[in-house]
């Protein structure tokens, strides 16, 4: 097991994925926020009908401290991986393309306005700041018939008067669930986690894709993600 970003590079990624494949040994990236009854709720919420059409996500992740540590990678690899993460899982679609404009701070990026683009048809937009003494972390999901903010652990839905309220009927355990994962005693697609470490691999290629648009100026398209090793 390993803690997230599953890797440096998406190559490393997908060298590891299909090791574990081949040796059926497991290989899990440890997700955290999955396993938040918040995100699980959530996640329920939207795959059951509840939240309606969904076509529009924004999230914003605001601070990140400085980086002396090279091999950590910058705010990309240290926080926004959560969210090139957990977005897709709970709305149950990939990502399929992204635009970016990405600045830097020497080597790091310290400013970047993401649109990502799911198969479901919602647009993710995603707006990261790194250098601000304000942390700030939130995702909001505009549904037709609900919208819900998650903040981290949190998560919040507005009366009829626009007003917000912390949505406190959560329930759920799933510490764990990574254990039972590895030991086999979670049926095939059950999983919170993917047992081969495809899921940090989805993540890693969203990572680099949204580089890449920075750097090209233009949209970047994603494999897809049943063609993924």
């Amino acid at each position: 097991m390993v803690d997230k970003p599953t890797t440096r590079m998406a190559t490393e990624a997908e060298e590891l994925v299909a090791l574990s494949r081949a040796l059926d040994v497991p290989f899990l990236t440890a997700f955290t926020r999955r396993f938040f009854p918040a995100s699980l709720f959530l996640r329920e919420r939207v795959r059951d009908g509840t939240v309606g059409e969904l076509p529009v996500v924004d999230a914003l992740q605001l601070g990140c401290p400085p980086n002396n540590r090279p091999q950590d990678g910058g705010f990309f690899h240290q926080r926004n991986v959560h969210i090139f993460d957990l977005v897709p899982w709970i709305i149950g679609s990939p990502v399929t393309r992204v635009s970016a404009d990405v600045r830097y701070n020497g080597q790091w990026e310290h400013v970047a306005d993401m649109r990502l683009d799911l198969a479901s048809g919602t647009q993710l937009g995603f707006l990261s700041l790194a250098d601000t003494a304000q942390n700030q972390d939130e995702i909001s999901f505009y549904g037709s018939r609900q919208i819900y903010r998650l903040q981290r652990e949190t998560l919040f839905s507005p009366d009829r008067r626009g007003l917000w309220h912390e949505v406190t009927a959560l329930t759920g355990d799933a510490t764990t669930h990574l254990v039972d994962v590895a030991a086999g005693r979670v049926p095939a697609g059950e999983e919170i986690v993917d047992r081969h470490g495809a899921d940090g691999l989805q993540a890693m290629r969203i990572l680099e894709a949204v580089k890449e648009a920075g750097r090209r100026g233009e949209p970047v398209c994603l494999p897809d993600a049943t063609e993924m090793p």
